[in-house]
């Protein structure tokens, strides 16, 4: 077999097209924690695990395997691992990673982990990873803004935090900054050799002979795949890049295209409009306390975290949004929230009017319709009894945070009948979900296997992956485990000879 070299743009520049084993479509924590697994670190049981019976039957089932010496997680039939495991995920593999990393976890204890990640030489694929930024949308956060997990959840299993930390207090909330630094630390240590700086354009299936030559992901035969991105050097040169690659995964997360008040583009002339957070408030400095600067539309946890960082700056905010406080998203999970989400909770108080900012308005049951080039904002407030218009003056900034979806558009054959303007895929039938009483996390963009990570179309043997967000999973510590599958299945279907 052959390790994954260095492949740089400055190397690929000059050839046509790059052969590779596996592209990886993103550079966030997924991404990053599937390159890593493909160049070969692969999670290794320890044993001891608390639950007397799981650990007997990972024994087992592990001693069975072609690798048992070592006991490799994803050299064996990860099925037969996760009978009987539940938790917050409905991923089975997510679901025996976090059985494994973060044992009884959600009971409220702290126990070693189970696993290790051992390199192995013989188990690695010639990977290329791309991607546009480090770490993914956690960069796009302001930095103060707290993660809503432990920091310790938030750690890659190739290169954990605390190695990559001066401090030993990453159990709690951490601020987003950290993480995405320690995202840029691990991969300078351990994928940075395999990663090309770029966006993906497209991704194509290399139709065989005897096809019909049409382009689409049920015609896929299992013969790889083009993939091709655009580069910029560090002259701001731009070149087009190719790769054929045996497999894709992709792991683009959810946070590409943000939505939008699509019936409102016209009326939306706010020199300083935005559909992300902002990352600075320079634009938002008052000198009087009777100035409305900010406006943000949207209940989520983007306008909450939004409208948290900007209270902590001292930026005034008009809050808009749909329904009651009680009704919004939320409200719903943190009216009760008290202790670690002491931020949140009060900011639903907030919303409620019960308590009182001379920094933060709130209108609830609101609807902008109006963001004039004046910086002048029209927003109409209704009720099942009344409703009436109200004029915001000296609004500096417009934030527009209601959501965001992936998109897949680059990738052939990613459209259905519920979209087709060739954005991100939605799923039509019931995804194929191992725990069906169990919710995602987070709403699921692309039906795959559950087991194998695999892309769910008329083709059983594609070679195109989903992970994270994607497949319906946005907590880091659900996430990072879903190369274990796409390992198995790749090396099952001998995609390098050992």
């Amino acid at each position: 077999s052959t390790v994954s070299t260095s492949t740089t743009a400055a190397t690929m520049s000059c050839t046509n097209v790059v052969d590779v084993d596996v592209v990886v479509v993103g550079s966030g924590p997924a991404g990053m924690a599937a390159t890593s697994v493909l160049l070969g670190y692969h999670p290794v049981y320890l044993g001891g695990h608390p639950d007397h019976d799981f650990d007997r039957t990972m024994k087992e089932s592990l001693s069975s395997s072609p690798s048992s010496s070592n006991w490799i997680l994803d050299a064996t039939d990860l099925g037969s691992l996760t009978k009987k495991l539940k938790g917050r995920s409905n991923n089975p593999i997510a679901l025996l990673g976090d059985h494994l990393w973060f044992p009884y976890v959600d009971q409220g204890m702290q126990l070693p982990s189970c696993v290790t990640i051992k390199y192995r030489k013989d188990r690695a694929l010639n990977v290329v990873m791309i991607g546009e930024d480090i770490g993914g949308s956690w960069n796009q956060f302001p930095p103060q803004t707290m993660t809503l997990s432990p920091g310790s959840w938030m750690s890659l299993p190739f290169w954990p935090m605390l190695e990559s930390s001066n401090s030993t207090v990453i159990e709690g909330r951490i601020p987003r900054e950290f993480v995405s630094s320690y995202y840029c630390k691990a991969f300078k240590e351990q994928l940075q050799h395999v990663y090309t700086a770029g966006k993906v354009t497209r991704v194509t299936p290399l139709v065989s002979s005897n096809d019909n030559g049409t382009n689409n992901l049920s015609t896929n035969d299992g013969g790889g795949w083009k993939v091709i991105a655009t580069t910029q050097n560090s002259k701001n040169v731009s070149s087009t890049m190719t790769w054929k690659a045996q497999a894709v995964i992709l792991a683009t997360g959810s946070y590409s295209k943000t939505k939008k008040l699509e019936n409102l583009i016209d009326l939306l002339r706010h020199p300083n409009l935005t559909h992300r957070i902002p990352k600075s408030w320079s634009l938002l400095s008052s000198t009087k306390n009777t100035t409305t600067n900010l406006l943000v539309v949207g209940a989520g946890m983007s306008a909450s975290d939004c409208i948290i960082a900007a209270l902590n700056a001292n930026v005034m905010v008009s809050h808009v949004f749909r329904g009651t406080a009680e009704t919004s998203n939320i409200g719903r999970k943190f009216t009760y929230a008290k202790g670690m989400y002491s931020d949140y909770s009060r900011l639903v108080e907030l919303m409620k009017g019960k308590l009182s900012s001379n920094l933060y308005q709130p209108y609830p049951n609101g609807t902008l319709i109006h963001a004039k080039q004046d910086k002048s904002c029209i927003i109409r407030l209704q009720n099942s009894n009344t409703s009436r218009i109200v004029e915001l003056q000296d609004i500096h900034q417009v934030a527009i945070l209601i959501g965001s979806t992936p998109d897949l558009g680059f990738v052939d054959g990613f459209n259905n009948d519920n979209n087709n303007k060739g954005e991100a895929m939605k799923v039509t039938n019931n995804p194929l979900n191992a725990y069906p009483s169990v919710s995602s996390t987070h709403p699921q963009y692309v039906n795959v296997d559950p087991f194998t990570m695999e892309v769910v179309t008329n083709n059983k043997n594609q070679n195109i992956y989903a992970v994270g967000p994607l497949r319906g999973d946005n907590f880091v510590r659900f996430i990072t485990n879903d190369a274990w599958g796409i390992a198995h299945n790749l090396w099952s279907r001998r995609i390098q000879q050992l």
